[in-house]
């Protein structure tokens, strides 16, 4: 036991002592709490109204949909029984108590991916040291090594794991707590059910006691994904293509959860980790599982999940570490059986061999077939989601297609008059009212129920197309569906992480190998390779930049179409500062920007590995620089703000919408553009022979 002790302590302060550690976590901790300032919702924290009147409504609805139910036994009838029963308990006679700063903390959910990516990384390095090191024979020859080995790495991922989740939230309850939030602390004995983001909880609970839950919640969820990650990054030969696999096995687990519509009885929707993690799923509106014919309430998987996964994963692991002293995945050449034929050897330039380099990694063939499969499988899921809503939208800008605004108005009248009767019918129902001046109330309000939302979204287009009108600004009445999807499809995150990847591996290839003082003797060594290691990069991630684009472009455009490419790009709402452009020219400004955009982050791939000795380090020095901003950055109102975006140019249509103000497009040049050229810099000196380098380790 004191062994055990000892080992445990020896492996935490490897943590502790580890300056790349450190780092990491530091910059997510910030990134994280810079996030939960800018970010939450002020409106979360408002009042609720009406919230007797809404837990009325559901648990009328419920009883009239469980007394539909032919057969009282089966799972439907059970569920709406219980929530007949859950919502009947809730107390609906109090007075609303003034709530700051928790709706806040209760409904950020970026922490989620902080949190997550933090863990993984710590846990692979704790995994994976010893076998980098060489020092794991030493290990295992000693007394119980096999055993006490996997149990004090479990344990120390464990007990790190934990850490980082009371740092996050911490690091959350901080980021709020500076925006205004959380200045008068009696509002935590205030009911859950006070907060609009949570009206409908079916428990009663204070939200000081939920913001606890939370936390508790998010510990086993963050502990099951480190001994995955951890035990993957330590089964894998490659440390990169494990970090593949584990952000694969999380950002499927997110998309599970994101796609409502993956399962309307919500089994993969709460069967997942990030179910199990948001105060959204555990403590938002009844849901329940059929498990067995019985109606399991949702919270109770995502607590259970968990549990589970690390009773798996652990044993697992474990199990492997008894019988085997090293396990390691790798991935196999492929040999293909066919006659060789002599021929006569070419030489081949310095081109041609920095370009062989990439396509004779296993891992880089790897790193690239994993994003572009990632990408092509978001890409299309994205696009399938077509929200009844928005199908409204699409049939009234179909009726009134290519008619200006003034014709159409008489016919616009009437259908808002139709919408407003449906309102009032609606409302009357609800409310136990009835209204006298319309024939049909229930047929109104079943036509306002279908239409509304799409019909308040064309609302809004008309009114701008009128006011343009009134301008002498004439554009006809286009449903943009596939026009918006693309302009705001951002910049692509596995474009940057794939070309992050290559370019980094590319020109610290020779550094790594060894051969760096060899190629600089050879002839134009110096001079050229820079510029031609450049190159053959430049044709590397041109061809994955073409890839990603079409992944993003062709299922948009199959999907949604993108009629009329000659109207004006005022026809898409939103976009009224990017000019007087056609929509056919904004679309080809978006691919030449989006490849500026690759060439300069390859530039900026190219310094950084130069300046930083270990590439590893400079791999995910570049990754941060350009994801995190773009996370937290991309809805900014503020313009100043949004141009400090490093991936903007990668965005296209991002940076368009600077073009109305001169000093936003400065300072986006200035960041974007002069600093990866300077960054470069440092990386043409030490292909010419001088060395600029910084040293993490």
């Amino acid at each position: 036991m004191q062994d055990f002790g000892q080992n445990l302590k020896f492996e935490l302060l490897k943590l502790l002592r580890n300056r790349l550690i450190i780092i990491v976590s530091v910059v997510l901790l910030t990134a994280n709490m810079v996030a939960a300032y800018r970010l939450c919702d002020v409106e979360n924290d408002a009042k609720t109204e009406y919230y007797a009147q809404g837990v009325a409504a559901v648990i009328k609805d419920a009883e009239s949909r469980y007394g539909a139910e032919e057969d009282k036994d089966g799972f439907t009838a059970r569920y709406y029984g219980m929530i007949v029963d859950k919502y009947s308990a809730l107390v609906t006679d109090k007075e609303p108590e003034t709530v700051t700063g928790f709706g806040q903390y209760l409904s950020y959910i970026y922490v989620d991916m902080f949190l997550l990516s933090c863990c993984a990384f710590c846990a692979a390095f704790v995994f994976r040291r010893e076998k980098e090191t060489g020092e794991m024979q030493t290990l295992y020859a000693y007394k119980y090594g096999r055993r006490g080995y996997a149990a004090v790495k479990l344990t120390a991922c464990a007990i790190t794991t934990t850490a980082l989740v009371l740092l996050f939230c911490l690091s959350s309850f901080a980021g709020v707590f500076a925006r205004g939030g959380f200045v008068d602390f009696t509002g935590g004995g205030a009911r859950l059910q006070n907060l609009k983001a949570f009206i409908y909880a079916p428990n009663e609970i204070s939200v000081l006691s939920a913001a606890f839950v939370s936390v508790l919640y998010k510990i086993p969820v963050c502990i099951a994904l480190a001994f995955f990650a951890g035990g993957v990054s330590y089964l894998f030969n490659s440390g990169a293509l494990a970090a593949a696999v584990s952000a694969l096995f999380m950002y499927g687990s997110y998309m599970l959860n994101n796609k409502s519509y993956i399962n309307k009885n919500a089994f993969l929707r709460n069967c997942n980790l990030f179910a199990s993690i948001r105060p959204s799923n555990i403590f938002g509106e009844l849901r329940c599982i059929d498990v067995f014919g019985l109606a399991i309430p949702a919270y109770v998987v995502n607590i259970v999940l968990p549990l589970l996964l690390i009773v798996f994963f652990g044993a697992v692991f474990f199990a492997l570490h008894l019988n085997r002293a090293s396990v390691t995945i790798k991935l196999p050449k492929l040999k293909l059986k066919r006659k060789r034929k002599i021929r006569q050897a070419k030489p081949h330039g310095l081109y041609a061999y920095e370009f062989r380099k990439i396509f004779k990694s296993k891992l880089c063939v790897a790193v690239i077939a994993l994003t572009l499969i990632a990408g092509a499988i978001v890409s299309v899921i994205s696009v399938r989601a077509f929200p009844y809503p928005e199908q409204v939208y699409k049939k009234y800008c179909e009726r009134w297609q290519g008619r200006y605004c003034y014709e159409i108005e008489d016919e616009y009248n009437t259908e808002a008059q139709k919408i407003n009767d449906g309102f009032r019918a609606y409302s009357a129902i609800r409310f136990g009212q009835t209204v006298d001046d319309i024939d049909d109330p229930m047929q109104a309000a079943d036509y306002y129920i279908a239409n509304f939302e799409g019909f308040g979204l064309f609302r809004e287009k008309y009114e701008r197309l009128t006011e343009l009108h009134e301008q002498g600004k004439d554009t006809p009445v286009l449903f943009e569906g596939g026009y918006r999807r693309f302009f705001e499809s951002g910049a692509d995150i596995f474009l940057i992480l794939s070309a992050v990847f290559l370019c980094t591996y590319l020109s610290t290839y020779d550094r790594v190998n060894n051969t760096e003082s060899v190629m600089t003797t050879t002839k134009k060594g110096r001079g050229k390779l820079p510029w031609i290691k450049f190159a053959a990069l430049m044709t590397v991630s041109g061809a994955l930049y073409a890839a990603f684009t079409l992944i993003t472009f062709l299922p948009i455009l199959f999907k949604f179409g993108m009629v009329l490419p000659g109207a004006n790009i005022y026809a898409v709402p939103g976009f009224e500062a990017c000019g007087g452009t056609s929509l056919g020219r904004y679309v080809a400004l978006m691919f030449i920007l989006r490849f500026i955009g690759v060439v300069l982050l390859c530039l900026f791939c190219c310094g950084i590995s130069s300046l930083i000795k270990n590439h590893i380090t400079a791999m995910a020095a570049t990754a941060w620089i350009y994801v995190i901003p773009m996370f937290l950055l991309k809805n900014a109102e503020n313009k100043a703000v949004r141009c400090a975006d490093p991936a903007l140019w990668l965005d296209g249509s991002g940076f368009l919408q600077l073009s109305d103000t001169p000093y936003a497009v400065m300072i986006s040049v200035a960041l974007c553009v002069v600093i990866p050229v300077l960054i470069f810099i440092p990386y043409v000196y030490r292909q010419s022979g001088r060395v600029i380098k910084w040293s993490l380790k």
